[in-house]
């Protein structure tokens, strides 16, 4: 009765949808377990440490680290309560069937039956999840590092570097399962033609995140820096090609400038001006009257002790 209230199929074949439940929800707890099996949580910090020791200034990696956090907890706060519409709109999808077999077909197969309610609620729950997983990370990371000074912040990234890129794994498997969740949502809903689009992009965005990651941790400042565009497709539109040229040699030479400024500075510290007191002490010391000479207060008096 509770299947026929709810417009699901009572056939023999239904009785088997938590299959497509059980891949997905397996599918999410391997995107979990994973990254940290192959370190791939500690190899994103080393990388930001790295960065941070070769190109940076070790005191403002604290601030750094906890720009990382704020922009992680904050985008994945924002998948959370799609992910949490999303589950409340399963009602919609029901159940898509395939029958093999034509009209005209003297054998009676039986229909294949996509269970794709289950499927859907599944990669949303998994999106929940790390959505969920990456805020509290963020939030932990918050409190126990808040307090510490540079060094022991140091300390705490070289003894734990999974706090730095653990929550970029969390944020990436949530949107990762939410696009998941996206598709197949559009395929019970409005087919499979317009879901090939999707399905599409969906290694698209898995390729070209693994690229920015290749990418960005290759960059050195150190290096000479790229030449400027020599074909845009919108030149004459907002920039000239021209004036695209002149700005990047303008920026260019304002970062040779500021680079050499930053390597005298290292160089050549500026001194530190010492009070008087510390240059010379003595003259604090010739200054201070000692305790025998100290005047006498205009207005004291001479006790004279009482005849008995």
């Amino acid at each position: 009765m509770a299947l026929q209230a709810l417009n699901f199929p009572a056939r023999e074949e239904y009785q088997l949808h938590w299959i497509s439940a059980g891949l997905m929800s397996l599918k999410g707890l391997a995107f979990y377990v994973l990254p940290k099996v192959l370190g791939l949580d500690k190899a994103i910090g080393y990388d930001i440490l790295n960065h941070a020791e070769m190109h940076g200034d070790l005191r403002d990696l604290k601030e750094g680290v906890r720009g990382i956090w704020q922009q992680s907890s904050t985008v994945a706060a924002l998948v959370f309560p799609m992910a949490m519409a999303m589950i409340q709109e399963s009602g919609r999808l029901r159940p898509v069937y395939y029958d093999q077999s034509s009209p005209d077909a003297e054998d009676d197969s039986e229909p294949v039956v996509i269970h794709l309610q289950q499927m859907y609620l599944s990669a949303c729950v998994s999106s929940l999840f790390f959505s969920c997983w990456s805020c509290v990370a963020c939030m932990m990371n918050f409190a126990y590092v808040e307090s510490l000074a540079g060094s022991h912040s140091l300390a705490f990234f070289l003894t734990y570097p999974e706090t730095i890129g653990g929550p970029l794994i969390f944020l990436w498997n949530s949107i990762w399962f939410f696009l998941i969740a996206l598709c197949v949502w559009m395929m019970g809903i409005y087919g499979l033609a317009i879901t090939l689009p999707a399905l599409i992009a969906l290694p698209v965005y898995a390729i070209g995140t693994v690229m920015a990651f290749r990418t960005f941790s290759r960059f050195d400042p150190s290096a000479h820096v790229r030449e400027e565009p020599g074909f845009m497709m919108c030149s004459g539109f907002i920039l000239q090609q021209g004036q695209v040229r002149d700005i990047h040699k303008r920026l260019y030479a304002r970062m040779l400038q500021q680079r050499t400024e930053e390597t005298q500075q290292q160089s050549h510290p500026e001194p530190t001006h010492l009070p008087s007191v510390l240059e010379d002490p003595g003259e604090y010391s010739a200054s201070e009257p000692k305790a025998s000479e100290q005047p006498r207060p205009q207005n004291a008096r001479r006790v004279v002790p009482m005849e008995t």
